[in-house]
């Protein structure tokens, strides 16, 4: 489709729930959901979120109306991001996750060898990379936050 306004009852779905249940420190999404987080991205205003997460994300590129808009406002004002990939995903390919990766300024992306088409589970070692980069992402945002108010 080109229509930009594609995913409107989705936006308008996802804004519901941040007034109702928000505010939330992070966007995360897996393979479908993981290549919408850069839609809302481009929905919302800039600090909405503190990190964004995805894995096994791709580009819209069959909705190039919504990829039209991605582009315009990327890089989502310099918002922390993990792109996680499995080496094994044949169902989005890594070339595909890394084309989304370059929305942002300086993703950490994790490529984890073995690893399919899945969200990590278990004692992932990577679990601990991208729990960590979210807590440090929170402190230095409540620091922040802490000096503009002081």
């Amino acid at each position: 489709t080109t229509s930009r306004f594609w995913a409107e009852r989705s936006i308008r779905r996802l804004n519901a729930l941040r007034r109702r249940h928000g505010p939330f420190f992070g966007i995360l999404g897996y393979s479908q959901g993981a290549a919408f987080v850069p839609v809302y991205l481009s929905r919302v205003p800039t600090g909405t979120f503190g990190v964004a997460i995805a894995f096994c994300g791709y580009l819209t590129t069959t909705h190039r109306g919504l990829l039209q808009v991605v582009q315009q406002r990327s890089p989502f004002g310099d918002i922390p991001a993990v792109m996680w990939m499995g080496r094994q995903d044949y169902v989005i390919t890594n070339s595909l996750s890394m084309g989304m990766s370059r929305k942002f300024t300086r993703p950490m992306v994790i490529r984890k060898g073995g690893a399919g088409h899945i969200v990590p589970y278990g004692n992932d070692p990577t679990i601990r990379r991208i729990a960590n980069f979210v807590l440090r992402t929170f402190e230095a945002a409540m620091s922040n936050r802490y000096l503009m108010e002081a």
